[in-house]
């Protein structure tokens, strides 16, 4: 079984595949890896087992709607199996303004169109098993659309790369945390394989995905093989709150940096500061840029050794 946090620009794709089981979580707005993914699973004659989309920001969905308006309805039922997108259908025959943004109105319309298989409200508790060792598990499956306004991404415009760990020593905290309408959508999943679990929450929001780990963990400290930081890294989707929740010695971030400067410096040091390590483990943050974006955080290896950490480009992982 393996994982694979693809190149998606700003925004997430990720890839789980287990002998000839496919499961694809996201699309970011443009994302050639995935383009060649899919024509290759589709030479082999093999299916989609599950596709899920966390929610509807264009940097996890636009990419997905390309792909599946390039097939006709009836290939599209043939090859995907089933789908994850927390969305009402109510009133798609009437009034679309039931979805609050033009794309996820889009995807629904291909969805429907095609009649494939289609779980609308995800719960908590809902898990789907994919083989023997692998299954995908809903911790929270983040809230229902609504009429909104708030149809874009939101982000920290203020990059702090340029800033020592040192002097952001002094901002350490919880102050400002993101509350956006559109990442309180986000689907948090627990990915299930051969015995290791992987944390996958979307752009969840810190309250929502602090509680969703509540749930889950029934009073006891979770232990997670890999994490992937909510909403491209960004400081203000992780707190001290849910990193005291789980151990867990390796991070993922999926962003070019090109958008908002994620990932944080700030949020490094949170990690860093709060997050529970494995005994005698160094924390690693790998990076699915990591080429375009290690040199730009302008980390020094007196930082790396006093904070014991590491970076890397590593972005496939096989359980």
């Amino acid at each position: 079984m393996m994982i694979s946090f693809l190149q998606a620009g700003n925004g997430d794709c990720i890839y789980i595949k287990s002998g000839t089981h496919h499961v694809i979580i996201d699309g970011g707005e443009v994302c050639d890896e995935l383009v060649t993914l899919i024509d290759s699973i589709k030479k082999a004659g093999e299916k989609i087992d599950l596709l899920v989309i966390t929610h509807y920001d264009s940097d996890h969905i636009k990419a997905i709607i390309k792909i599946l308006e390039s097939l006709n309805a009836a290939d599209r039922k043939k090859f995907v199996k089933k789908v994850w997108f927390n969305a009402t259908k109510v009133g798609y025959h009437g009034d679309e303004q039931k979805l609050s943004a033009s794309d996820a109105t889009e995807f629904s319309r291909l969805l429907l169109e095609a009649d494939i298989r289609w779980v609308s409200e995800l719960k908590t508790g809902d898990i789907e098993k994919i083989d023997e060792g692998l299954s995908l598990e809903v911790i929270d499956g983040g809230e229902i659309f609504q009429l909104s306004e708030d149809g874009k991404l939101l982000g920290n415009e203020k990059k702090d790369w340029d800033t020592s760990f040192k002097e952001l020593e002094q901002y350490l905290d919880d102050d400002v945390l993101d509350e956006s309408k559109t990442n309180s959508q986000s689907a948090i999943l627990v990915l299930h394989a051969n015995g290791k679990d992987v944390l996958l929450p979307g752009d969840a929001i810190p309250q929502m995905l602090s509680k969703a780990l509540d749930e889950y963990r029934k009073d006891k400290t979770l232990k997670f093989d890999l994490v992937k930081l909510p909403h491209h890294g960004s400081y203000k989707n992780i707190t001290k709150e849910v990193l005291e929740k789980f151990v867990c010695s390796n991070y993922i971030v999926t962003t070019n940096g090109m958008k908002y400067y994620h990932p944080d410096k700030k949020m490094m040091l949170k990690v860093l500061s709060w997050g529970k390590r494995e005994a005698n483990k160094q924390m690693t943050f790998h990076m699915n840029y990591y080429d375009d974006l290690y040199k730009r955080l302008k980390i020094t290896e007196a930082e790396k050794h006093q904070y014991d950490f590491e970076c890397d480009g590593k972005r496939t992982f096989e359980f």
